[in-house]
């Protein structure tokens, strides 16, 4: 959450509408990711907020692939596919909530919210937000099962692994990760990031599973290499391959069974 004695910044929030309608406490989290990216260093979540990926992040969710203007900018097509109009959708949202606070300057300054800033903390909280328990509620509301999304160090970090298992508690003074499995010294700590089939994962996190390839398809076009540059097909063929062939947010290797290539 913000800073608690920013009274201004949440009563813009409280007052930021949206096609008619006020913003949700998903929109709320990534702004207010946004606000604490602009603070720098003032900011006391100021290490977390530098230890979350860049733009090598953004360009695997497809949201940033769409190119209404010029198709020969597209990635690749993904055809008419939840995916294909979840990217869209999303990127027409974007650029709303973006012409919304270009109408509050003094709070949302360009520099520190603008269209490229927006996409990125669209990707963190779709790629990382875990749902949890909170003493007071947060910023936020919480839902109907009593927690609410939350950006957490550390524990944001472990990669999906379907067949992991794992729990989360609350304690006095944090909160803790239990295994579902007994592990030794090396092991890396992954969790399972929820029943997400392959365009679900590609959409919000930028990678797909390779157990999910037996019955989970989703089919990509790129440029027909018969009309186009070879140059520019060989890329983007790279670029897929990338893409569907590592996890998000360690390096794997092309053998890692929680991976697939194209």
């Amino acid at each position: 959450r913000g800073d608690a004695d920013d009274d201004a910044f949440v009563a813009a929030l409280d007052a930021l509408v949206v096609d008619d309608d006020p913003i949700d406490d998903r929109v709320r989290l990534q702004l207010h990711l946004l606000n604490e990216r602009a603070r720098g260093s003032r900011s006391k979540w100021a290490p977390y907020v530098r230890s979350l990926p860049g733009r090598e992040l953004v360009g695997n969710l497809p949201v940033s692939w769409a190119c209404e203007e010029d198709p020969d900018e597209l990635l690749c097509g993904l055809f008419d596919t939840h995916m294909f109009r979840k990217a869209h959708e999303d990127k027409s949202w974007l650029n709303k909530l973006s012409g919304a606070l270009l109408e509050d300057p003094r709070n949302f300054p360009a520099d520190a919210f603008g269209p490229d800033l927006l996409l990125w903390a669209h990707a963190m909280y779709w790629s990382r937000a875990i749902r949890l328990k909170l003493p007071g509620g947060g910023f936020s509301s919480a839902s109907n099962d009593g927690k609410t999304d939350c950006l957490v160090p550390l524990l944001d970090s472990c990669n999906h692994a379907w067949r992991s298992r794992h729990d989360t508690g609350r304690g006095a003074i944090g909160y803790s990760l239990v295994a579902g499995a007994a592990l030794t010294a090396g092991d890396e700590i992954c969790i399972n990031y929820g029943m997400k089939d392959n365009g679900e994962l590609l959409s919000s996190h930028g990678f797909v599973c390779r157990e999910h390839a037996r019955f989970d398809f989703t089919y990509v076009r790129m440029l027909d290499p018969a009309t186009s540059d070879p140059s520019v097909f060989s890329e983007r063929r790279a670029r897929v391959r990338d893409i569907v062939g590592r996890q998000r947010k360690g390096k794997m290797s092309r053998d890692d069974p929680a991976t697939t290539t194209a």
